[in-house]
């Protein structure tokens, strides 16, 4: 899936949203460069997601690891791969 159209969101219900996929999970890592910042999120099954904001909206959310948010994204950002 393509990091930057995966939205974060923090919220103890799930989004009323379009986007077809909504996942509940777990910040385990941040990686904050000079322009973006990388945040991962492990769900229920151990898959983790990744997103990507541009580091002046990071500093915005205020995300912290084990934070508990919900990744949203559209099914058009799905990417297979099969190996």
């Amino acid at each position: 899936m393509k990091a930057p159209w995966v939205i974060l969101q923090k919220s103890d219900r799930e989004p009323e949203s379009s986007a077809e996929n909504r996942f509940w999970g777990t910040i385990v890592r941040i990686n904050k460069g000079n322009l973006t910042t990388e945040y991962v999120e492990r769900i229920a099954d151990g898959t983790e997601l990744c997103s990507i904001v541009t580091t002046d909206n990071a500093l915005q959310m205020n995300f912290q690891e084990n934070d508990q948010v919900w990744a949203i994204f559209n099914s058009y950002s799905v990417v297979l791969h099969i190996d």
